[in-house]
């Protein structure tokens, strides 16, 4: 496992609530540096573990801390493909703001081998 790898995997949190500081977001063979680390915030719900980054509108959730992690990285990654890669005209108002927000936040996006 590379060095990457081992930090993504999140010891597990007791708490109601709990916010995690982040410098890149690993999914699949991709690894998203981020220009500065941001926080993710961590919430129980009826069992199941909520995490979301509320600039960007995302909210992923799990049965544990790392599901909802993981979850959060696939959908930032999905949102990444489907919005800051794809040209403008093919964007409403919105998600062309998105963009942006993504294109602030992201430095460089290492490829696994």
């Amino acid at each position: 496992m590379s060095t990457i790898q081992e930090r993504m995997v999140l010891e597990p949190v007791h708490r109601h609530a709990d916010d995690l500081s982040i410098e890149a977001i690993l999914f699949e063979n991709r690894v998203f540096h981020l220009r500065k680390p941001f926080k993710l915030h961590f919430q129980f719900d009826d069992g199941l573990c909520v995490c979301g980054f509320e600039p960007l509108g995302i909210l992923a959730h799990g049965e544990t801390v790392q599901e909802a992690f993981d979850a959060f990285q696939a959908e930032f990654a999905a949102c990444w493909d489907g919005i800051a890669q794809r040209d403008d005209r093919h964007l409403t108002d919105d998600a062309q703001s998105l963009k942006k927000q993504f294109l602030k936040l992201v430095a460089t996006i290492q490829l696994l081998s």
